[in-house]
């Protein structure tokens, strides 16, 4: 991953890229962003941010409720879910994330 330092920027990974706003960064944080590059990897960037999208979209269609579509979106539950894991990335296998859509 490739770390920004900037005091005007929020915390967030958008990629191989963490803002880090001039903090410093959890390690759960980077593990987090780097389970989404590897999805990203998988869809080919620009297929991941659509899919991306597109769940989002069909999951606050479900549950009329932002958050709640964030929460429930296959991407961010494989992240959040192992991101405290250290060696997940190891063993994961390829489109792990499939398993939560």
């Amino acid at each position: 991953m490739i770390r920004i330092e900037n005091e005007f920027f929020p915390q967030i990974i958008v990629g191989p890229f963490v803002f880090t706003g001039g903090k410093e960064i959890a390690e759960h944080t980077i593990r987090h962003g780097e389970i989404h590059w590897r999805q990203q990897i998988e869809l080919l960037v620009v297929g991941w941010y659509i899919w991306y999208v597109l769940e989002y979209i069909y999951k606050f269609w479900m549950f009329q409720d932002p958050f709640e579509a964030y929460n429930k979106l296959s991407f961010e539950i494989e992240a959040r879910g192992y991101e405290n894991n250290p060696y997940y990335l190891g063993y994961r296998t390829l489109w792990a994330w499939t398993n939560y859509i």
